[in-house]
């Protein structure tokens, strides 16, 4: 692997640990760093992450959980885990 891609698996390893959530997406919260780091990847706010979504149709909240359901594995946010159902 080149040099280049190195630093840009590292910024995005750091804006997925330390960027907030909001609107679907990674967001910088207005903090400098990842307003830099979110230039450099060529990222516009929110970056939006499908992965990192509820699973439950029509909510885009951050996944917080995974359970084992009826039908299949779900990956949910807080307001749809089996628990709050």
């Amino acid at each position: 692997m080149s040099k280049e891609t190195d630093y840009k698996e590292a910024l995005e390893g750091m804006c997925y640990q330390f960027a907030g959530w909001a609107r679907g997406g990674l967001m910088t919260n207005g903090l400098s760093a990842l307003e830099g780091a979110f230039e450099v990847l060529g990222w516009k706010e929110p970056h939006v992450v499908k992965e990192m979504q509820c699973d439950e149709s029509g909510c885009n909240k951050q996944i917080v959980c995974g359970w084992p359901s009826d039908a299949s594995y779900r990956s949910t946010c807080s307001e749809h885990h089996k628990g709050n159902r």
